[in-house]
């Protein structure tokens, strides 16, 4: 557990350091290139989210906001918490049909692979869950959304509106098959 600080603390710094590293004004691209913004509104703006202070300031604000439980706000003015609140029953709906596939994938190719063992069934699983760590997870997502959704329309593109279970089978399956080959037994 204490190897978890050093953990969050290298890799927050790190997406705080690459987003401060873009290029551009988070002003300027809030109010779009077209607004003209007054300067006494830029101002505060720059003033709330602490943009005119160093790196390692802003960062420290962050830090600061974090040990209070406040995510922030994002740049459109809604807290942050609240959005990933909006989302968390999709992303625990995607995750409990993730692990079912799992579980049942698991079960089912080592049952096959254990009674069938030292035949092509066995190295067949074997092969498979091989290729299936060899492969990263969006190269297997891009690719499934493409041919299952894309070409053959199969499942939904993207999203979630079309329900449980339609629109969570194939990133389900995507997630599944990631984990599958570190699957305990």
């Amino acid at each position: 557990m204490l190897l978890a600080i050093p953990v969050l603390l290298g890799t927050t710094f790190v997406i705080y350091l690459a987003v401060y590293a873009l290029p551009g004004d988070p002003i300027r691209a809030l109010f779009g290139p077209n607004q003209v913004i007054s300067p006494s509104v830029e101002r505060a703006l720059r003033e709330r989210f602490h943009l005119d202070d160093p790196l390692i300031v802003q960062y420290g604000h962050y830090l600061a906001g974090l040990a209070r439980g406040d995510l922030g706000t994002s740049f459109s003015g809604r807290p942050v918490s609240e959005i990933i609140r909006a989302g968390w029953p999709v992303t625990f709906q995607l995750g409990i049909t993730a692990w079912l596939m799992e579980a049942v994938l698991a079960i089912l190719l080592g049952t096959l692979a254990g009674v069938r063992r030292g035949k092509a069934a066995d190295y067949t699983v074997l092969a498979g869950t091989t290729l299936a760590m060899g492969i990263p997870f969006f190269v297997v997502a891009y690719v499934a959304q493409f041919v299952f959704g894309v070409q053959l329309g199969w499942f939904p593109v993207s999203g979630a509106d079309a329900g449980w279970p339609v629109a969570y089978l194939l990133p389900g399956l995507v997630l599944a098959l990631g984990v599958l080959p570190r699957a305990p037994g």
